[in-house]
């Protein structure tokens, strides 16, 4: 109803809105006004006037045109930004920047299963490193044209929160309840991306031979000011306009897996491989403000079904000891007392402490007091409120919420996609993967769960 009636004083002010040589620019801005006024703070991101060449988008060709049209898309977005700028311009031109820049504030594809989806933002947004990039260079900058972004300047009242996980079950829970991704066995492929996902992080942070694994905790402060939503991962405008921005080798790709009528087969083959460890699962909701953190990583020998909950009471003797106050520093305190409780339960562990800060900048000088950070709640509320009254000060999300399975996006691509040979394929594959690791939790498609081997 509030959106309607909106789009009526919209319309009842239209005649007396704007004419003859008023611009665009302008007009948008009255727009916006109106909303505001009609408590109505959400918006579609676009681009200043002149600034996005859409006959020149529709015809690049290779990544060294697309190279060149990002960077002049970039210098004529910060040239167009001044004092007059509507904040639907502002973010507009956040949001771009130089592809081959280490950082991205919206990722260009799905988040690798090597990437802990709690700990996948850091102090400048997204590492390269950390997805796959499946879409064309101009993509993002493609879909603000085309209005897929929505802000949403909704607040959020500050947070205190801890997380943690030491096993696959618990970062399950922890990235259901920080990221609100359904990890339920018929959801999608959320299971699999979580699920798999952990193992292969404890792979790469612990060792290959079933008895190290990976453990997590943050303490943190977190307020938002608003968060950024992608509409456009819908069948009309996958079909219509999204699959033309996708790569040929991703597409390539997808048809090996489409075309091949066994799973076992096709869970041997590279482009199989490449698919599964590069991602399944898109963020399409970005979160804006501000996070202040501490981060607990370990890693522990698993030596008993027990190993798992008493790496937790560790971390939990952590969080105790930096919301006691870290007179010393939290790094030192915090590190200290997991080591401390770890040894009691005779379990053996490397840790390591790190702070840092996420959105708006923050100095980390506050976790050092003995207040137990709650300066640090201070300073980020007062970092916050600059903001708000300046979105040119804005920096890259501090979380991300809500996901799109890449699966849909391949059916919508190649028309005839059927994915139960690939999910079969996941769970031929993986429980391959738990058969040299022992201690691997597998939770994928009711359907097609294969036991180990």
């Amino acid at each position: 109803m509030q959106f309607l009636n909106v789009f009526l004083l919209l319309s009842v002010v239209s005649g007396a809105k704007l004419r003859g040589s008023e611009t665009r620019r302008a007009q948008e801005a009255s727009d916006i006004e109106l909303m505001r006024l009609a408590g109505v703070n959400n918006w579609h991101l676009q681009f200043p006037d002149g600034v996005y060449d859409e006959e020149k988008a529709a015809s690049l060709s290779n990544e060294r045109e697309e190279l060149d049209f990002m960077s002049e898309l970039v210098d004529r977005c910060t040239g167009a930004i001044d004092d007059n700028s509507t904040n639907s311009h502002i973010l507009a031109c956040h949001l771009i920047s130089d592809p081959e820049q280490q950082h991205q504030w919206v990722p260009t594809g799905p988040m690798k299963l090597t990437t802990n989806l709690i700990d996948a933002l850091g102090r400048d947004g997204y590492h390269r490193d950390s997805y796959s990039n499946i879409f064309k260079m101009h993509a993002t900058a493609a879909m603000i044209n085309d209005k897929c972004f929505m802000w949403d300047s909704r607040d959020q009242d500050q947070q205190q929160i801890n997380h943690q996980f030491t096993n696959s079950a618990s970062y399950s829970s922890s990235v259901e309840s920080s990221t609100g991704l359904d990890v339920s066995m018929n959801a999608g492929y959320g299971p699999v991306s979580v699920n798999a996902g952990y193992n292969e992080q404890n792979s790469n942070s612990a060792s290959s031979d079933g008895q190290k694994q990976f453990a997590f905790g943050e303490s943190y402060y977190e307020e938002s000011i608003g968060y950024l939503t992608n509409n456009c991962f819908t069948r009309i405008y996958v079909e219509d306009k999204l699959k033309n921005l996708l790569k040929q080798e991703w597409v390539d790709k997808w048809k090996v897996v489409r075309d091949e009528t066994d799973a076992k087969k096709l869970s041997k083959t590279q482009q199989f491989h490449e698919l599964a460890m590069g991602g399944l699962i898109i963020p399409r909701e970005f979160y804006f403000g501000g996070k202040i953190r501490y981060t607990i990583k370990s890693t522990y020998t698993m030596t008993s079904t027990g190993s798992s909950e008493a790496m937790s009471r560790a971390i939990t003797a952590g969080f105790q000891a930096g919301a006691a106050g870290a007179s010393a520093g939290v790094q030192s305190e915090v590190s200290e007392a997991v080591k401390k409780a770890a040894n009691d339960e005779n379990l053996h562990e490397d840790t390591r402490v790190e702070i840092e800060s996420l959105g708006v900048p923050v100095s980390t000088d506050c976790f050092q007091s003995s207040d137990a950070g709650k300066r640090c709640g201070d300073l980020l509320t007062k970092a916050v409120a600059s903001v708000k009254e300046d979105l040119k000060l804005l920096s890259a999300p501090h979380a991300h919420k809500g996901f799109f399975d890449i699966v849909e996006l391949v059916k919508w691509t190649l028309d005839d996609f059927n994915d139960d040979i690939f999910k079969t394929a996941l769970s031929e594959y993986f429980t391959a993967y738990k058969c040299t690791n022992p201690n691997a939790e597998q939770l994928f498609f009711q359907s097609t769960l294969h036991e180990p081997v």
